[in-house]
């Protein structure tokens, strides 16, 4: 079921380049970002009201508590309490929603044009002559609405975005509730989380040149 969240703060935010779970090559390639969402506020009730009818659509009777269930364990629902875990002080008075979208892999020649919406996939050894490469990443737009190039770096975690999902109730294999990632619109800045820095340059350090003697050097 769609959902359409607003400015709410994006972390984790892989949306250029799709990662695989815990970084293992057997597990698939797949986008994703986390979604602050305050509880009791107008993305909260969206997202809880998708989840009641996802789980009476799924399990008819019995979705009152198959929504309890799965919301008492953080590895079958998408839907989660900060104040619970506690992962990161942002986090408390918020729920967080966890979303990913599957990226296929797809074997084309070397030198092939890319798409904009397509990235060379660098963990896995190609056929020779070959490269891998992914072309499902989720929609990233402007303010605009227009697209935000790879590797442009205008989200960030910590910044607030729009964002549409897909809520929906897993049966087979790992049963649970889950969320797909379909777009993701910056709104504006914030203040950076998950040790997302704002800035790198030196201007930031002090000057310690007087501290230094001839035959010092940065490097111990």
């Amino acid at each position: 079921m769609k959902v359409v969240i607003t400015n709410v703060r994006i972390d984790f935010p892989h949306l250029d380049e799709p990662r695989r779970y815990e970084d293992k090559i057997a597990n698939p390639l797949r986008y994703g970002a986390t979604f602050l969402i305050e509880k009791g506020s107008e993305n909260d009730k969206k997202i809880n009201a998708a989840i009641a009818e996802v789980a009476k659509d799924t399990w008819g009777a019995k979705a009152d508590a198959m929504i309890k269930k799965h919301s008492a364990d953080k590895t079958t629902t998408f839907y989660r309490d900060g104040d619970v875990t506690k992962e990161v002080s942002d986090y408390e008075g918020h729920m967080y929603a966890i979303a990913y979208r599957p990226a296929k892999e797809k074997v084309v020649p070397v030198g092939t044009q890319l798409k904009p919406n397509e990235v060379v996939i660098t963990d896995k050894e190609p056929p020779a002559g070959c490269m891998i490469i992914s072309s499902d990443r989720p929609g990233v737009v402007d303010r605009a609405k227009q697209p935000i190039p790879i590797g442009a770096d205008k989200i960030f975690a910590g910044c607030y975005v729009n964002g549409i999902l897909d809520v929906w109730a897993q049966t087979k294999d790992n049963p649970g509730l889950r969320c797909g990632l379909n777009v993701v619109q910056y709104v504006k800045d914030g203040e950076p989380l998950s040790g997302a820095g704002s800035s790198t340059s030196a201007d930031d350090l002090p000057d310690l040149s007087a501290d230094l003697d001839d035959n010092d050097d940065l490097t111990g």
